[in-house]
């Protein structure tokens, strides 16, 4: 009986997202929780394969879906954070981009693939369909 009082609470809490149309894979970076006045005023430049595709700001996900390949993600302030992504057919690569304190006013930005569980709550939402 104390399943039956768990199962819904679990259901109400799962959060799905749409996947990636036939053919392709999708690339979501987000903005991580940042501390200090200089990471928090930064708004690193985010790029694919040197294509500029905006900024990275808070709680504004940028999503692309791209052929299933290997991909050259930067985010770049005064200094250069990159990694090397291979998605799938099918897969949702996940990055959170952070500012990381270096020194009083040097901004150092980071760039970490997560997985969908450590998608902050908010920035799913904003990812479903309506």
């Amino acid at each position: 009986q104390s399943g039956d009082s768990i199962e819904p609470y679990a259901r109400s809490v799962e959060t799905t997202i749409p996947s990636p149309a036939k053919g392709t894979a999708r690339i979501v970076v987000f903005r991580g929780s940042t501390f200090g006045l200089a990471p928090n005023l930064a708004m690193p430049k985010l790029k694919i394969d040197g294509s500029s595709i905006g900024n990275c700001q808070h709680e504004t996900p940028i999503i692309r879906d791209v052929s299933p390949g290997r991909y050259d993600i930067t985010i770049q302030t005064d200094l250069t954070a990159s990694r090397v992504v291979t998605p799938a057919e099918g897969e949702t690569v996940f990055l959170r981009c952070n500012v990381l304190p270096v020194g009083l006013l040097l901004p150092a930005p980071a760039l970490d693939v997560v997985s969908q569980a450590d998608v902050p709550e908010k920035v799913m939402k904003l990812l479903q369909t309506p």
